[in-house]
């Protein structure tokens, strides 16, 4: 349920313009996924955490994929402020890139980056970053990006260190791997993929994609040929934030109630762009809605779970729920919001239920991490 974030754990509250309750996307009765460069997060330190969190509770999309976060003890403390939504993300190495998800609805079954190494890796500044997931009991492959930015337009394939160049080799070394990998499966690919639909064949990093006809598709391709206004980079003005699906998805994509649209966030604020860019990001969201009820469908949780615990609120001690971990060590860690280190603990592989005794941390807000394999989930807990 939307819930905007007006007191926020004893902080400052900040003078929103109440048209910010007008702002509706997410529903029940949809897969509500979104996209968004947050630039630097957090640009304007405590006051960027405040309206991101209530832009997050707005929104009230079930799956935010997150770019340029530059601060992960900011990164924790905005999870701990939000009320309805967990963090994950993967290794120091992932260079900006999470997810913000609704744990009551979306089950992580697995995360991890790809072409990491060279001579691949070249072409990503962020490896991307796969997440395999469940939602409503259908299986989703979410992959997010943020490719190299800027250049002057002009492919260049004799330099493999020309911008675009590099974004068109991207391009076909996703599309490589979800032809190779990920055959039958519903794909979800988006990001800051920094340049624009609508280039002339010769200078398209996107013509992989966008020749494909039958097996991929931009949902955001009216958004591109359309008006300036509600392009996702108004500054320069593009549209540089997109969502491709695969054809696993072109029957939802199609189905009444599904859309995809700019997120005009300024329009919610009393100072409009200027506020929004002050204090927020350069780049808007990109939502994209599939009629998917999240009642319906196999909700048994299946593969490796998200990080969870119970009790929670806590007074002593709290038990983390885990899925059947066979290979690789499991490390817990507690901090508290401003980041310091409260507890960390060593476990070994195969245990569904870890059990730790909190009762000597102060009262107050803290995030509990699960790291395995270089994997990190994220979770908010409240010791009373």
């Amino acid at each position: 349920m939307k819930k905007l974030l007006y007191l926020i754990f004893g902080l400052p509250v900040l003078l929103f313009s109440q048209s910010l309750d007008d702002l509706e996307f997410g529903t029940e009765k949809t897969f509500d996924i979104v996209t968004w460069n947050i630039e630097f997060f957090p640009k304007n330190d405590q006051t960027t955490i405040q309206y991101v969190a209530s832009i997050v509770e707005a929104m009230d999309a079930d799956l935010i994929a997150i770019q340029e976060i530059s601060d992960y003890f900011a990164w924790n403390e905005l999870v701990a402020y939000l009320n309805d939504y967990s963090g994950y993300r993967q290794s120091i190495n992932n260079r900006g890139l999470g997810y913000l998800y609704k744990a009551d609805v979306v089950q992580i079954n697995d995360g991890f980056e790809l072409f990491t190494q060279d001579p691949e890796a070249n072409n990503f500044p962020r490896y991307p970053m796969v997440l395999d997931l469940v939602y409503a009991g259908e299986r989703f492959v979410v992959i997010n990006n943020h490719y190299k930015c800027c250049g002057n337009g002009d492919l260049d394939p004799t330099d493999p260190w020309d911008e675009e160049t590099r974004r068109l080799n991207a391009n076909l070394l996703l599309k490589g791997y979800i032809d190779a990998e990920l055959e039958g499966l519903k794909v979800i690919l988006l990001g800051d993929l920094n340049d624009i639909l609508t280039d002339p064949i010769g200078d398209n990093v996107f013509n992989a994609f966008l020749d494909d006809t039958d097996n991929y598709l931009f949902t955001d391709i009216g958004i591109a040929n359309g008006s300036s206004e509600n392009w996702s980079f108004p500054n320069w003005p593009s549209h540089l934030d997109h969502i491709l699906i695969t054809n696993e998805l072109f029957d939802l994509f199609t189905s009444e109630g599904a859309s995809i649209e700019t997120l005009r966030i300024e329009d919610y604020l009393q100072n409009g762009w200027d506020e929004y860019a002050q204090n927020v990001s350069d780049h808007r969201p990109v939502g994209l809605k599939l009629p998917l009820d999240q009642k319906l469908g196999n909700q048994e949780m299946v593969g490796v779970s998200a990080l969870m615990n119970t009790p929670n609120p806590i007074k002593g001690s709290t038990t983390f729920m885990l899925s059947d971990y066979s290979v690789d060590i499991i490390k817990i860690y507690i901090y508290n919001i401003q980041g310091q280190l409260l507890f960390s603990k060593e476990f070994a592989a195969g245990q569904k239920e870890i059990t730790i005794d909190l009762s000597n941390i102060a009262a107050g807000v803290h995030i509990a991490q699960l790291e395995i394999a270089g994997v990190v989930d994220t979770v908010k807990i409240v010791k009373l």
